[in-house]
């Protein structure tokens, strides 16, 4: 007789495994010193930049910006300023929001 557990959380599902990776994502790339942005041109694009440094962990380029968009709907991840260009003009990416309990 197997023993029942919990299903593993899938790639593609968009719920807490999926906002879990992007947020482990953003914290890792935060920490390099790399912000992404929302702008699909942008060499600079979050889902280009974790499928880069590999930060995708199972989920597709395109459910990982699915998320990614999902989570800008629900005010958890913003733009704000994240340093300047060398013309001093201020340089904008995505982070996440501060959540205050």
């Amino acid at each position: 007789m197997l023993a029942e557990t919990a299903p593993e959380a899938q790639p593609g599902n968009t719920g807490d495994f999926a906002r879990e990776v992007v947020t482990r994502a953003m914290r890792k790339l935060e920490d390099m010193g790399e912000f992404g942005t929302a702008s699909t041109r942008s060499d600079k694009y979050l889902p280009k930049l974790a499928k880069q440094y590999k930060l995708l962990d199972r989920l597709t380029e395109r459910d990982f910006a699915n998320t990614m968009r999902a989570m800008r709907s629900d005010g958890l991840l913003i733009n704000r300023v994240v340093g300047q260009y060398s013309n001093r003009s201020p340089r904008e990416g995505l982070a996440l929001a501060q959540v205050h309990e």
